[in-house]
């Protein structure tokens, strides 16, 4: 048989992320900087159905989502962690970019910052890790 008759196999291992840095990378990017612009409106220009979930609530659904989008991007761009040190360094890398939005928002004159906004952005992004964590257990 020659090889037109035999599919190729894929050039990637199930663990390998498919698609390339737009696809991976960009997104998560994209994603830290919708959270910022986002922290730094003014109260009121948030709508009113998204406050109806709960201040914390939303910080832990907005870091639940950068846990995942960050995870992508390390797991893309990182060839020698196991993505378990990967789902560990984006916790970390989300947990930190949650206590930089407190910073930020601190040095603005219409928002103020919070303790336990940050818990919540910690505790929206263990959920990731956890979620992550049991994924890869079942792969």
């Amino acid at each position: 048989m020659t090889e037109t008759e035999h599919p190729a196999e894929p050039s990637h291992s199930p663990d390998e992320p498919r698609g390339g840095f737009f696809l991976n990378v960009v997104p998560a990017g994209l994603y830290v900087l919708a959270v910022f612009y986002g922290g730094g409106l003014r109260g009121s220009a948030v709508p009113a159905s998204a406050l109806q979930l709960g201040d914390k609530a939303l910080h832990a659904l907005a870091f639940f989502g950068m846990q995942l989008t960050v995870y992508r991007a390390l797991r893309y761009l990182s060839t020698t962690l196991t993505n378990e040190r990967v789902a560990v360094l984006a916790f970390a890398t989300a947990s930190a970019l949650g206590g930089l939005l407190e910073l930020y928002q601190m040095a603005l004159p219409h928002r103020s910052a919070e303790w336990l906004d940050w818990v919540a952005d910690v505790a929206g992004a263990a959920l990731g890790w956890w979620v992550v964590s049991w994924r890869n257990k079942k792969s």
